[in-house]
């Protein structure tokens, strides 16, 4: 029988199914923080961490980035569950890579709560804001080479969901090509590149609600 990743057992695939949609929410819920923090209106200059906001709202939106990140993790997680994943060391291994960095991404967000009353130019936002390259090299690399290993699956069914293995590998390609440069730009360009990110976070999980048990029954 050739190797598939359509699931074991029904329960197995609700599991992958819910933690999907996790991932779709979070994708989502960044998508929306992203046009929310566009619109704000401008509460402190640019030269401030927390800008556009006041301290309060700081707050509001640095938790709203953290829950965000935290949905993310149930991609990786539930990428872990399918035997096509768990069948392949590489893309185990990479799977891995990517949890660990959504989860430090997630710890990373909520110490930059400490920002609240620094200006961009301060020590402190200079070492924290350095904290988020481990992570997001993390989740670039491990959903990378997880994408490039699951392609490469030959006799792979990926049932409800054929382009799967694209979605996998999106967000890593994109962490480098487009995610990293725009960070590192303008305001506005660094907003619209994190949506991007987030918006194919939101397709894989989409995909991950889509996938079939192997019997073909429907959670």
């Amino acid at each position: 029988m050739s190797t598939t990743t359509q699931l074991t057992s029904v329960s197995t695939t609700r599991r992958v199914r819910r933690a999907g949609a996790w991932c779709l929410g979070g994708g989502l819920l960044g998508i929306a923080g992203v046009i929310v923090t566009l619109a704000w209106p401008h509460q402190v200059t640019d030269e401030w961490f927390r800008y556009p906001f006041d301290v309060f709202w700081f707050v509001i939106a640095e938790l709203s980035y953290a829950v965000q990140h935290a949905l993310l993790v149930a991609s990786g997680v539930a990428l872990l569950w399918l035997p096509t994943v768990r069948a392949s060391r590489v893309a185990r291994i990479a799977a891995l890579v990517a949890v660990a960095g959504l989860v430090l991404l997630v710890v990373t967000e909520l110490s930059a709560l400490s920002l609240y009353d620094q200006a961009m130019d301060s020590s402190l936002t200079t070492v924290i804001t350095s904290l988020f390259t481990l992570p997001t090299l993390l989740i670039g690399v491990g959903f990378t080479v997880a994408g490039v290993a699951l392609i490469r699956q030959r006799g792979a069914d990926w049932a409800g969901a054929p382009w799967l293995p694209a979605a996998v590998l999106a967000p890593g390609v994109y962490t480098f090509v487009v995610f990293i440069p725009a960070i590192n730009g303008p305001d506005f360009v660094g907003r619209v590149g994190i949506g991007g990110w987030m918006l194919l976070f939101a397709v894989l999980g989409y995909g991950l609600t889509r996938l079939e048990s192997r019997d073909g029954i429907q959670p």
